[in-house]
Parts: structure tokens; C-alpha cells; sequence
């Protein structure tokens, strides 16, 4: 199971997903009034607890049992859209960012946190007129 199908999964049944640590990520499950269970995403462990609805771990439980290098879609493009001329008052870039629950562009300095990188695909959803300024991340590590 890929890790988007994963967030789309557990979102459907109504929780709650915050994403951790870039460097190994974490993503941590709630029902807005607390913690559900955690996935680390680079290795094969999951954490739930007695009172995670069993819906839940069976999405857990097969992600845990996806390998690690099949999470992640290959060879995929991605672009970020800097809105040149646009800085916060502390000199910081803005970009274009995406709120997928209120389905809305806004404008935001990088956060890893945000949606900010966009596959080709999602380019295609852009307005034209930021479209035209999609930078191709050259190394998504980074």
C-alpha cells in the first residue's frame, strides 16, 4: 500500500493524520481527542494500542506489512511553485501551498508541514497563470 492510499484510508474513516520528522517520518493517527497509534514510515513498525478501533489497525496492519520500497510511488516528478517578488516580512520565500480539506490555494513560506510540492498531475489542477512558474525539485531528499 502506498503511503498516500494509507493517509487516504485512515482519513476516510474520519481521524486525524499529522505527519513528523522529515528525516524518518512519522505519522501519528487521532480522533481529535487523542492518539490512535503511530506508523513509522522507513521501517516496519506500528504502534496501536487496545482501544484502536480494529478498522483502523487492519489499515495499519497492512500498510506495516507493505515493504518500505513499495510506499512510495517511483520516479515521480515534482514541482514547487515559488511566487517571485512574494517574501514574508522576515525575507522568507512565499509559495503557492494547498489546503486539501478546504480544497484552496494559499500563499505560505516553505514549511514541510504544508502541501507545497505538487506531481505533474496536480499541476494540471493549478491555475495557468502560477502554473507557468512550477520549478522542478531537483532533489526531493532535500
Amino acid at each position: 500500500m502506498l503511503t498516500k492510499e494509507f493517509v487516504n484510508k485512515v482519513k476516510e474513516l474520519g481521524y486525524e493524520i499529522e505527519f513528523e520528522n522529515d528525516f524518518s517520518p512519522i505519522i501519528r493517527i487521532s480522533n481529535g481527542i487523542g492518539s490512535l497509534g503511530t506508523v513509522f514510515c522507513d521501517t516496519n513498525l506500528i504502534c496501536n494500542y487496545s482501544f484502536t478501533p480494529i478498522e483502523l489497525k487492519k489499515i495499519m496492519r497492512e500498510y506495516e506489512d507493505t515493504p518500505i520500497d513499495e510506499r512510495e510511488e517511483k520516479n515521480i516528478t515534482l514541482f514547487e511553485i515559488p511566487l517571485f517578488g512574494l517574501k514574508t516580512i522576515d525575507g522568507y520565500q512565499q509559495y503557492l501551498s494547498y489546503d486539501e480539506e478546504k480544497d484552496c490555494y494559499f500563499v505560505s513560506r516553505g514549511r514541510s508541514t504544508l502541501k507545497q510540492t505538487f506531481t505533474e498531475d496536480e499541476l494540471e489542477k493549478i491555475p495557468s497563470y502560477y502554473r507557468v512558474l512550477a520549478k522542478e525539485i531537483k532533489d526531493v531528499n532535500n
